[in-house]
């Protein structure tokens, strides 16, 4: 597969309740400590400008975050006019506004309806806009409204990043999307099918009978190089 087709993650920034870097959080996971331990308490406040404004801070905190670990510190030799935001639904219309507008970015904000893969389809919907040239950088993943949680990544093409000698934490290779359907039972198989076959591998590169019911949801999968 061509490096233009293969997207780099090259920043991180996440906020969690006992966790606010990715080394944290891998140190709880390995701990076995949840990773939201006191979200759930969190879930009836209101929606009001309070509210709103805490997690425009947030969201701007983590992005800035995630900028200066993909050594954009405060936007700075970010190609601002093809840089775009991709939010889950949870993030709302609000945040992606907020972050294009704080640091001046053209590249287009939207969110996109994900149930429960709040995180992982923006990650999708954004590597697809990159492998099109449609944007060269992008900032993608998930704001929690109820719980004051944010995961996001900044993600290249890989050829680019390369070029202007990025750190790279992992190349996604591959991606797929499905849905269920009548019967709700093959969507996952589906999407990791997808994945694979994106990413240059035959199915018998994953397990083909591994099965996975959900209901009838989407399913998302990515196929990552580390």
């Amino acid at each position: 597969m061509r490096n233009e087709h293969r997207i780099a993650i090259v920043g991180i920034g996440i906020r969690y309740p006992d966790a606010t870097s990715p080394g944290e959080l891998w140190e709880n996971v390995l701990s076995g400590r949840p990773p939201f331990p006191a979200a759930q308490d969190r879930y009836a406040e209101p929606a009001d400008n309070s509210v709103a404004d805490r997690i425009s801070r947030l969201v701007l905190d983590v992005v800035a975050t995630a900028l200066a670990d993909a050594g954009f510190r405060d936007g700075a030799g970010l190609p601002k006019a093809a840089t775009s935001v991709v939010l889950g639904n949870s993030g709302g219309p609000s945040a992606t506004g907020t972050i294009c507008a704080h640091f001046d970015l053209g590249g287009g904000g939207f969110t996109v309806g994900t149930g429960s893969a709040a995180t992982l389809l923006p990650v999708v919907a954004a590597a697809a806009s990159l492998a099109d040239h449609d944007v060269d950088v992008a900032i993608a993943g998930g704001i929690g409204r109820c719980a004051d949680t944010a995961g996001l990544l900044v993600l290249m093409r890989e050829n680019d990043a390369i070029a202007r000698n990025r750190r790279i934490y992992a190349t996604i290779t591959g991606w797929g999307v499905s849905s269920d359907g009548r019967d709700g039972t093959n969507g996952h198989r589906l999407a990791l099918a997808r994945a694979y076959q994106r990413a240059g591998y035959g199915a018998s590169r994953y397990d083909s009978g591994a099965r996975a019911r959900y209901g009838k949801y989407q399913h998302y999968a990515t196929r990552c190089q580390y």
